[in-house]
């Protein structure tokens, strides 16, 4: 695992870490402690004053062992001045976050040469330059420039080209999901997109991979395929390569916030196929979610005589037009006790057939018939099949209750119909193109 310097260093010494609190320098160095970092610390400035509370030397020559990383964050021109100081004491590896170099041209391409020359010269590694860094949420390593909260480590990792979409990930979290790794890649100039993803496809922390990709090169496209023979890869690129991406082995979202929608459904058990059942208790909400089915690559499942006989007699009024969808509307009153067994006969029914691959939850919960969704699901949720929930309407004094009984049970759960069909087809069609990954 080459990467691993990078990752989960013994020791790493911050150049450039800065005493005064807002600084980059100070950021890197914060982060790096508040994590919780277990191994050796150690800073360097041009006035060896201590930051956020971490001893500092004027050089990185006057330093008591030679740290297996080191992190640079200084301007350009100190910035290789620093590297070449980290090469000569023998480090193994350097994260160079700092600008300047071949990502605005001229001479920062010639800075990014030098750094290049010196690099190979001594067999050392190099992230970046123009990285915003990264962090293992899974060994307590932050070396990043923004701010990074202790939040709990998961099986996501992300992959991206954007600075400002990873470094986001480090104080913010979408619903339900957890990382493991964020990992910035900046210019590349060493360390490339096909490394990182080799890397994280060997990684037993993560589970699936999410990438956002600006360029699509042969390396980034190299990468993709090899890494999605082991794990799911999720990507995320504003371009019009889908197929290509698809062809790879990958699964390709069209809108951002999807990489986390994939990310919950396939954490949460991924549907088999594309047959599908549908609960609600409004025509309306059940036909935004079934119009949407053909162009998604999901079709409505043909129930058995034993799941219709059940849903019939136990789920439907005698105004109910058919058993898949279950429209249960209306009820006999408005009564959440009775919605809820409604849902929960209709729903244990439907994951114990064998011709349903996943089931659409349509929630519509007015106070009135608002019902305990994690007594109802909880069986329907251990059975193996793939449940997904779309809120459609939730009145807000219920809606709490709702989403932490859906977390409790690991149902992921969508704010809108077409969103939810279109990330279920997508990874449906990548499970059946490639049955062998998950």
């Amino acid at each position: 695992m080459p990467l691993n310097v990078f990752l989960r260093p013994s020791s790493v010494v911050v150049v450039g870490g800065s005493p005064i609190e807002g600084k980059f320098g100070y950021q890197i160095v914060k982060n790096i402690v508040s994590l919780g970092f277990e191994g050796k610390l150690y800073v360097v400035n041009l006035k060896g004053e201590s930051a956020f509370g971490v001893p500092a030397v004027p050089k990185v020559d006057m330093l008591e062992e030679v740290p297996e990383l080191g992190v640079v964050v200084l301007p350009p021109d100190a910035a290789v001045d620093a590297f070449v100081d980290l090469a000569d004491a023998g480090v193994k590896g350097v994260i160079m976050a700092s600008s300047g170099f071949s990502d605005v041209g001229g001479e920062g391409v010639e800075r990014e040469k030098i750094v290049m020359r010196e690099a190979k010269k001594r067999g050392i590694r190099v992230f970046g330059p123009n990285t915003v860094g990264l962090v293992n949420f899974s060994r307590r390593f932050a070396p990043m420039l923004t701010p990074v909260r202790r939040f709990e480590a998961g099986a996501v990792s992300y992959v991206g080209h954007s600075g400002g979409l990873t470094c986001g990930l480090g104080w913010w979290q979408p619903e339900g999901v957890r990382f493991s790794k964020l990992i910035h890649l900046g210019n590349a100039c060493d360390v490339s997109e096909g490394e990182v993803l080799e890397y994280l496809s060997m990684d037993r922390e993560t589970k699936v991979i999410l990438c956002q990709f600006c360029r699509l090169t042969e390396e980034v496209m190299r990468g993709v395929e090899k890494a999605a023979r082991a794990k799911p890869v999720v990507v995320y690129y504003a371009g019009d390569r889908a197929e290509e991406l698809r062809n790879m082995g990958a699964m390709c979202v069209s809108q951002y916030n999807e990489l986390f929608d994939a990310a919950r459904v396939l954490l949460s058990g991924a549907p088999r196929g594309n047959r599908a059942a549908v609960i609600g208790p409004s025509s309306g909400a059940i036909s935004i979610v079934t119009s949407c089915f053909r162009d998604n690559g999901l079709t409505l499942a043909c129930l058995s005589e034993e799941t219709e006989k059940i849903i019939k007699g136990n789920v439907l009024s005698s105004f109910s037009p058919s058993t898949n969808p279950v429209d249960y509307w209306p009820p006999s009153r408005l009564n959440g006790e009775e919605v809820g067994e409604k849902h929960k006969v209709a729903v244990d029914a439907l994951v114990s057939d064998r011709g349903v691959d996943v089931v659409f939850l349509v929630l519509e919960l007015m106070e009135e018939i608002a019902f305990d969704v994690e007594k109802a699901f909880q069986e329907a949720a251990g059975k193996g099949k793939a449940l997904v929930a779309i809120l459609v309407q939730v009145e807000d004094n219920v809606l709490d209750a709702v989403r932490r009984g859906l977390r409790r049970l690991n149902i992921p759960y969508f704010w809108d119909a077409e969103r939810a069909v279109r990330v279920i087809g997508e990874i449906v069609r990548w499970i059946q193109s490639r049955p062998c990954v998950v």
